[in-house]
């Protein structure tokens, strides 16, 4: 029984995709597209993926919904979203299917008049002696959750945390787009460090039982084309 489970796990969530894909048939283009999206989610390659679709599908309805990970993750669980962006994250609720559509890079920071900003390079030991802003234990699933200071403040939005940052309470792991944020960009430099977190995979979801329409299949291929592009 122990070594037949999965193979019939895998058969229903097969049986799930060919219910979902008859059902996408039969119904056609969407009258109605719901995306749901990680707040910390690169700003304009999904705003120009949008503009874009309305271009093409002029007719269709669009509802934008941001938070966070875990919230888009519930969102498309309960059927309040048909599509969720999002960071790769190993606990999703197994009605989802995903695919990775790019990355972005994660790079250490610090504000210009912090006393880490002058080095050239600095090494874990460095980065131990000053306070490390980190996202909030619930959003622990981003890589960068790690600890290497003795003294944390924690935050539960990457934007929240560069706000900490920019007025030198710390020194922290963000993502490359926030950093380039115009808001932000002056007022944070760049380490060179001996380690930093990997990229944060970006991922698209969906229900494995209502798979994606025309609209949001072409959304999706749209989104992955201009994150590259920022890459």
């Amino acid at each position: 029984g122990a070594a037949l489970l999965e193979d019939a796990r895998e058969l229903l969530r097969q049986c799930e995709r060919l219910d979902g894909r008859a059902l996408a048939l039969m119904r056609g283009q969407e009258a109605l597209l719901r995306v749901a999206q990680d707040e910390a989610m690169p700003y304009q390659p999904v705003i120009d993926s949008l503009d874009e679709l309305a271009s093409r599908y002029p007719s269709l309805e669009v509802q934008l919904a941001s938070g966070a990970q875990g919230d888009v993750a519930r969102k498309l669980a309960e059927r309040r979203a048909d599509l969720g962006l999002f960071f790769h994250h190993e606990r999703m609720p197994a009605a989802l299917e995903r695919r990775a559509l790019g990355s972005v890079e994660m790079v250490t920071v610090c504000a210009v008049d912090h006393p880490l900003a002058g080095e050239r390079r600095v090494t874990r030991q460095q980065l131990a002696r000053h306070r490390q802003l980190l996202i909030t234990p619930q959003q622990s699933g981003y890589p960068g959750g790690e600890a290497i200071s003795p003294q944390v403040w924690r935050a539960d939005s990457f934007y929240a945390m560069a706000e900490l940052l920019m007025r030198g309470l710390g020194w922290a792991w963000l993502p490359r787009h926030v950093v380039q944020y115009p808001t932000y960009q002056a007022h944070m430099v760049e380490l060179d460090s001996e380690w930093r977190p990997p990229a944060l995979v970006v991922e698209l979801a969906w229900r494995r039982d209502e798979p994606l329409g025309p609209a949001a299949q072409w959304l999706a291929e749209r989104f992955a084309v201009h994150l590259r592009a920022i890459g």
